[in-house]
């Protein structure tokens, strides 16, 4: 009988089992996992035109070298658009002509302060840099063969300077006006673009050459006359040039084609890569970091980016011209920004 019990209770409870279990409460899902993040979109950068100078200069180059880089780099197209040169590009930018221009730190400030050549017109205040690329030396050139040893020689002679009078009689006037030459009457200006002015001086045609190197870096027109003619840099009176109240720098002995001694030339600055306040801060940013980090690459296709390399802190100098502020905040990050 107790046996009989035993086995009721166990079937009796084999088959509430199942049923509590069924009545028990379902338990409620987990809950579904929140969506990813929608992906930023890529920042597109637009097509951007260059302004560099003439053929044949060290604007042209770097400019051409930068335009290639940048197109790599921001996957977008840049174009390198030959110019008058400084004064000409930075009336380029004002008017929303081209996007980015390379300019000599002096002709920015003028057109912001409305002096000098832009005298007549209203404040470019629009007008912001990126980097400063690279300085900016005057001397005067002229073939060994020509018997020219001094610069006072010069008096009576034929001398390139380049397209833009504008821009080339400010790098030649003050150190010829220096050494006494009345500037209009006492040498035969030539102006032509650069390929055009080491053409008539390699054949003969002028005398002289009024070159301005950046970096230290002659022009590639230069260059080439150089591989196959001895050329002489004329060094400047240091005394003159100072009590003309124009400055001077000192180029080395070897250190530029054409310097057979420790040599005097015109200190005319930087030469700095500007843009407008037009830009957007991203981009400007993305365009500062892309030169900053291919100057290697930049060198390879033109020396005068060496200079930057060798000396970082030239990048963001300050040079009482306001920087953009994408490229500021660049410098800042990296480091070489107040240095």
């Amino acid at each position: 009988m107790k046996n009989r019990l035993w086995l009721v209770f166990i079937a009796l409870l084999l088959v509430a089992l199942p049923l509590s279990a069924a009545c028990a409460p379902t338990p409620a899902p987990a809950p579904a996992p929140a969506p990813a993040p929608a992906p930023t979109p890529a920042l597109v950068i637009e097509p951007m035109v260059l302004g560099s100078a003439s053929v044949g200069g060290s604007f042209y180059a770097y400019g051409d070298a930068l335009a290639k880089v940048l197109s790599e780099t921001l996957n977008t197209s840049v174009e390198n658009s030959p110019s008058g040169g400084s004064v000409a590009n930075t009336r380029l930018l004002h008017n929303d002509e081209i996007d980015l221009g390379l300019l000599q730190s002096r002709f920015a400030g003028m057109a912001r302060r409305s002096t000098g050549m832009f005298e007549e017109e209203e404040p470019y205040t629009d007008l912001r840099i990126i980097a400063s690329i690279f300085t900016f030396t005057n001397v005067t050139y002229v073939l060994k063969e020509s018997g020219i040893t001094k610069f006072t020689d010069l008096k009576g002679k034929k001398i390139g300077l380049g397209p833009d009078p504008e821009v080339f009689d400010e790098s030649a006037r003050p150190s010829f006006e220096a050494h006494g030459f009345d500037y209009e009457n006492d040498i035969e200006k030539i102006y032509a673009s650069k390929d055009d002015i080491y053409r008539l001086f390699g054949d003969g045609s002028i005398d002289a050459v009024s070159e301005d190197l950046g970096g230290l870096q002659a022009d590639p027109a230069l260059l080439q006359i150089a591989s196959t003619r001895d050329v002489l840099i004329l060094g400047y009176d240091k005394e003159l040039m100072e009590k003309a109240g124009v400055p001077v720098a000192m180029i080395p002995k070897g250190s530029v084609v054409g310097a057979e001694s420790d040599t005097w030339a015109f200190k005319m600055g930087a030469v700095v890569l500007a843009t407008t306040n037009r830009m957007s801060d991203d981009v400007v940013y993305l365009i500062t970091k892309a030169l900053h980090e291919n100057l290697e690459r930049i060198a390879q296709l033109t020396p005068e980016a060496k200079e930057g390399i060798a000396n970082p802190t030239i990048l963001s100098r300050d040079l009482q011209i306001v920087y953009h502020p994408g490229a500021a905040r660049y410098w800042e990050e990296v480091g070489l920004w107040g240095l």
